[in-house]
């Protein structure tokens, strides 16, 4: 069980650093994001812009739940659809608080909403519809947002995979070793004597006929009582004469 969930977490990564691999290749000069919203935990957004991955959370999200895609580029305008626009400090009561490290952002705190009259969230430009009012800001909501390069993020991203390749390579190279030696290549116990099947783990052996120089050497020689390595020699059958009345 804990092999399959490892394969399957290999697997998982692989995939997530060909996509990060796949976005920092077409990073370009905006931002891709997909918009996730729910009943519970408010909107998500997981996007890429420019430099860096990055993913967004924010409470009490105005629109229903739903999936949206959204992109906008800053020299020609939205690509899939635009951007939602929000205020993370200076109006509305939003403020925020930042930690940064090399590769690495965090933010925290409050942020406001632009919202058209009928309640839906404005999309459009970044930084909103030209002059923003204070009617135009929903209250300030809770969110927190983190944000990590492209490259340390596919770097991370590749370790998994990278070990489990390191791993499977040792124990290749590790059988082959034991079978040329013709060892059992499960437990290393020596199999010249039972090629079919190894005597100490039961393994199937495939030990000496995998290896040409060891191909005819059957069983080793059975030592005789004097350790000479000959075979020992057959004693003639021993009969005893039966006493008669």
């Amino acid at each position: 069980m804990k092999r399959r969930v490892l394969h399957l977490l290999t697997a998982l990564s692989l995939l997530l650093c060909v996509a990060v691999c796949a976005l920092w290749a077409r990073r370009g000069d905006g931002t891709t994001a997909v918009e996730v919203v729910t009943r519970r935990s408010g909107c998500w957004q997981f996007y890429s812009v420019r430099q860096s991955l990055g993913v967004l959370r924010i409470r009490g999200w105005p629109e229903p739940p739903g999936v949206r895609s959204l992109g906008y580029s800053f020299s020609d305008g939205p690509r899939d659809g635009s951007l939602s626009c929000l205020v993370f400090a200076g109006m509305g009561g939003a403020r925020a608080r930042s930690y940064a490290a090399p590769g690495v952002f965090l933010g925290i705190g409050t942020v406001c909403v632009l919202v058209e009259p009928g309640g839906r969230v404005w999309r459009g430009p970044p930084y909103g519809p030209g002059p923003v009012t204070p009617e135009m800001l929903s209250p300030p909501r809770p969110f927190w947002q983190a944000t990590v390069r492209h490259e340390l993020a596919g770097v991370a991203l590749a370790l998994l995979p990278a070990v489990s390749l390191a791993r499977a390579g040792l124990r290749f190279g590790r059988r082959r070793h034991l079978r040329r030696r013709g060892l059992c290549p499960a437990c290393g116990y020596d199999l010249r004597a039972t090629p079919g099947r190894c005597p100490e783990c039961g393994a199937a052996g495939t030990a000496v006929e995998a290896v040409p120089e060891l191909r005819g050497m059957g069983a080793p020689p059975m030592l005789s009582a004097e350790g000479t390595g000959e075979a020992p020699v057959p004693r003639r059958p021993c009969h005893v004469a039966r006493a008669t009345h």
